[in-house]
């Protein structure tokens, strides 16, 4: 059994090791990073490289996101957000136009509509599984007619790791000449319709985040994929300032920049950690297939107290790479607020997480747009749980976090 160690003790500087067998003072966080010793070594050799950035294990790991996506074009930088922004500014979206997003998913979905001066138009969800519908979009886009509003693209999302249903949305952003992002950070390693999520078939531009809890990790990083390369090309050029360099040998050194960019590039010392952790991704995928499955059947006896993700979503279980185990639970039923239940759960040394507060209801988003009525990510909203999931998990793992959950029930 693994122990894993507040990061209170890295930050203080205190040289332990992250495992350590048979610990009593085991704690469970939600998600954690695999790094193992072959992840240190390539780091290391990055270290002592010729390049430290903007180096050839850039395009390295570009090339390697390409061959796992089946995408034409692979562009990394530096953050799931920063992809988010040089994707909505690739596809023009600026002052005037409305997105249209899910009320339930990260900050940096909405947000990165905002940062290109445009409005976002929030759509209700399933309320079992917190994703986009072709149903919810239509509403949101009859909405939007209703009010005279000009809607410029959708962004979707891939929630917990589970697809929306991409192909009848692409029919409905076809009819409506809407640009299409699929927000795929919680995604990368899955598949929909027999095709790696990011091969960008349906969608103009997907979207991926690297952070130390996703699927794989550079550390913190993102990428974009896509197969127009004009969208490709002027993404490249965003995230270094928008800087075109003179191509002729006598004036290498000269550049210009006709519109503004941004420093969002990702360093040749994460991409090297991206190409070794990208080797682990189907060992990785396949870990926690088997410790979701596990869960599903330890906690299927607690049904309708708690609903596990099995019960909806997409029909093909081994297409989807897990990056959440989010369940929903019947609070009300229980006569106890999540707040104690978590807490309840935290003293047990097991941490859990609310995958997500629905954007809509932000403090900044309700200054711009009011008070809204989203039915659908408020009932999602007020019964998911996120529980322990990552690859450092055992079964015997889950047996304490179902153990615990049975004594609260």
């Amino acid at each position: 059994m693994d122990l894993i160690l507040n990061y209170s003790f890295l930050r203080r500087g205190i040289k332990v090791k992250r495992f350590i067998g048979m610990a009593k003072d085991k704690v469970l966080p939600y998600g954690y990073q695999d790094i193992d010793q072959d992840d240190i070594d390539i780091v290391s050799d990055a270290l002592t490289g010729e390049f430290l950035t903007t180096g050839p294990l850039v395009e390295n790991f570009e090339t390697a996101l390409k061959n796992l996506t089946d995408a034409k074009y692979a562009v990394t930088c530096s953050s799931g957000t920063a992809a988010l922004h040089l994707a909505c500014m690739a596809l023009g979206i600026k002052r005037g136009d409305w997105v249209i997003v899910p009320s339930i998913t990260f900050l940096a979905t909405a947000n990165a509509v905002r940062y290109c001066q445009a409005d976002v138009l929030f759509c209700d969800v399933d309320p079992n599984t917190g994703l986009i519908t072709p149903e919810t979009l239509r509403n949101a886009i009859q909405d939007a007619r209703k009010r005279g509003l000009k809607i410029k693209a959708v962004i979707v999302v891939h929630l917990t790791g589970r697809h929306v249903d991409l192909k009848e949305i692409k029919e409905i952003t076809q009819v409506n000449k809407l640009e299409l992002i699929a927000d795929s950070c919680h995604a990368i390693g899955g598949a929909y319709d027999n095709m790696p999520i990011g091969k960008s078939y349906y969608e103009q531009i997907n979207t991926f985040s690297f952070h130390p809890v996703k699927a794989f990790t550079t550390g913190e990083g993102g990428a974009i994929t896509t197969n127009n390369e004009k969208l490709a090309s002027a993404i490249r050029q965003m995230r270094s300032h928008n800087m075109i360099k003179d191509g002729s040998n006598e004036n290498k050194w000269q550049y210009v920049m006709n519109d503004i960019g941004y420093n969002y590039r990702l360093s040749d010392i994460q991409c090297a950690l991206g190409i070794s952790q990208l080797k682990k991704l189907k060992g990785f995928k396949q870990k926690r297939s088997r410790l979701v499955k596990f869960y599903n059947s330890k906690l299927k006896k607690f049904f309708p107290k708690i609903t596990t993700p099995d019960r909806y979503g997409p029909t093909i279980f081994e297409s989807v790479n897990w990056h959440l185990y989010s369940i929903l639970i019947d609070f009300k039923a229980l006569k106890i607020s999540r707040g104690k239940f978590m807490e309840n759960l935290r003293q047990k040394k097991i941490n859990t997480q609310v995958h997500y507060i629905p954007v809509h209801t932000q403090p900044y988003y309700t200054k711009l747009y009011g008070s809204l009525n989203m039915p659908g990510s408020m009932e999602y909203f007020e019964r998911t749980l996120s529980l322990p999931l990552f690859t450092k998990m055992h079964k015997d793992d889950i047996e304490i976090v179902v153990k615990a959950l049975e004594e609260l029930l």
